[in-house]
C-alpha cells in the first residue's frame, strides 16, 4: 500500500518507481566500492611515499 502511495506522490507508475530505486540502490553500491578501493589504494601509496598530487604526476612521467 505505502508503495503504491509512494508511487502515485511521485507520479510514477510503480514499475517506473521500481527502476529508479533499483538505479540509486546501484549507484550508492558503486560509490562505496569506489570508496573502499580509493581508501585502499590511498593507504598503499602512502607505504609507497606518495602523499600529492605532484607526487603521482611525478610517477606517471617518469616512465615516459
Amino acid at each position: 500500500k505505502e508503495y503504491g502511495q509512494l508511487a502515485a506522490r511521485q507520479r510514477r507508475t510503480k514499475s517506473e518507481l521500481f527502476r529508479q530505486m533499483v538505479e540509486a540502490y546501484k549507484a550508492k553500491l558503486e560509490e562505496e566500492e569506489f570508496l573502499r578501493l580509493q581508501k585502499k589504494m590511498s593507504r598503499r601509496a602512502r607505504q609507497k611515499g606518495i602523499f600529492t598530487e605532484k607526487d603521482v604526476e611525478r610517477i606517471v612521467f617518469e616512465d615516459r
